[in-house]
């Protein structure tokens, strides 16, 4: 806990870490004295307790009990932090050994001149000394699986071929350094080895003006954030299927396919990130295998959903070598594309493999008398007389003109500009029917 209700986030941060770092110094110590049998304050360092952190407000206790961690991991992971912020921590694992004048090996670690870089041998050594026993049953700590890899806390850097395995460097990723030392969520940004962007909206359920079926779908998937664990766990029979859910978007552009993706993430508070699949199938399959497996792993961890654009690339070579990474998320998948659905079934890559199909199609007029008002009424001083959100002639555009969504929205963005290039800036019906024939 805190010692002082004023302490600032930073601060609280920093007084936990200074305790935890004084519980890894003990632990150093009683761990050395115990391998070279000399006198020790405990006669197993399980003796020595970890700092309570139940009631700890600051960003490093809070991520250890999100985690669960148990007092090893937290000893490993205590003992990664180290290099960062207290390079002096681990000094007393660089002795060397005066028999041979070369370090100890059962330390491991790397020696540079920044100080001793921790590896997975020198996790096994503080958890489990010489005990081979305790070290076999230690190494789970560490596996894929683990809560400290899975969660993308920590990675272990590869390792050149015939190297044994504890010689593994023990790093922390950017990501968790910058969590448990300020508390910030950094939100990853698109580059080469992250071809994904967050999708955001600023609209509202309202602004999707869909048909009822459409919208039961979607509301489909609505359930299913809200209570996939319910499902699999409440129904014996649905417990062998896989945990994720994969749905698949067919519709034009500006059919709404990805504001209802973003309006699932804003209700189910997830982030959204879309990969462009057609770009990413541009690449070289392991290149693409790669960044696809990072964004996964990161959507998994953060329980982010995932949306697929391009997908018309389905049944291409390359998808079909993501596609099993695809498959294995446990998480929701959209997978969204512009051409027709049945080509792409015909095609095979999705068939059986989509568990449900939501078609967006074009709005009928009713629809897209109901998109004007919306779009228009947002600002109703700025409309001229003839473009009432009642006016006969607002309906006359909506029936005459089949547009989507996206496309009105592009279509007001060129009135309004026209609009302001007059004198009084009102959005007449001539500004209107203008730009529909311009972009429409």
């Amino acid at each position: 806990m805190t010692d002082s209700p004023h302490l600032t986030a930073a601060q609280a941060n920093a007084a936990t870490l200074e305790r935890e770092f004084a519980w890894l110094d003990r632990v150093l110590q009683a761990r050395l004295a115990l391998h070279f049998g000399q006198p020790s304050e405990v006669t197993d360092i399980r003796d020595i307790e970890a700092p309570a952190l139940s009631a700890d407000p600051s960003a490093y206790a809070a991520r250890v009990r999100d985690l669960e961690l148990g007092a090893n991991e937290r000893l490993v992971l205590i003992t990664a932090l180290a290099p960062h912020l207290r390079p002096a921590a681990l000094d007393l694992l660089r002795i060397k050994n005066n028999n041979l004048d070369n370090p100890f090996a059962e330390f491991g670690g790397i020696h540079s001149s920044a100080g001793f870089l921790p590896t997975l041998e020198t996790a096994l050594f503080l958890v489990s000394g010489s005990d081979l026993a305790q070290r076999m049953a230690s190494q789970s700590l560490l596996n894929e699986d683990s809560r400290l890899l899975h969660s993308r806390t920590l990675a272990l850097q590869p390792i050149a071929p015939g190297e044994p395995a504890g010689s593994a460097r023990l790093t922390l990723t950017p990501e968790a350094l910058l969590r448990l030392t300020t508390g910030d969520v950094r939100k990853p940004g698109f580059g080469t080895n992250f071809p994904a962007q967050r999708v955001t909206t600023a609209l509202g359920w309202s602004d999707l003006v869909l048909n009822a079926h459409v919208m039961n779908d979607i509301n489909t998937l609505r359930t299913w954030l809200a209570h996939s664990i319910e499902l699999l766990q409440g129904w014996p029979a649905l417990k062998a299927l896989p945990p994720g859910y994969r749905a698949l978007f067919t519709g034009p552009p500006g059919a709404g396919k990805t504001l209802a993706a973003a309006l699932l993430g804003k209700a189910s508070a997830c982030d959204v990130y879309a990969i462009d699949l057609a770009l990413v199938c541009g690449a070289p399959t392991a290149d693409a295998q790669a960044s696809v497996a990072h964004v996964l792993a990161e959507a998994e961890h953060r329980q982010w959903i995932v949306l697929g654009t391009g997908a018309d690339a389905a049944g291409s070579p390359l998808f079909d070598a993501l596609w099993p990474l695809l498959e294995r998320f446990p998480g929701l998948l959209l997978l969204e594309t512009r051409g027709g659905a049945q080509g792409l079934a015909q095609r095979g890559a999705l068939a059986g493999r989509i568990h449900l199909q939501v078609d967006f199609p074009m709005p009928d007029a009713e629809e897209r008398l109901r998109l004007w008002q919306q779009l228009l009424g947002q600002q109703p001083q700025r409309l001229a007389p003839d473009v009432s959100l009642t006016a006969a002639s607002l309906q006359a555009l909506a029936e005459s003109h089949l547009l989507s969504g996206g496309t009105m929205t592009h279509v007001l963005r060129h009135a309004v500009l026209a609009a302001m290039q007059t004198n009084r800036g009102s959005i007449t019906l001539a500004h209107l029917s203008a730009a529909v024939t311009r972009l429409g």
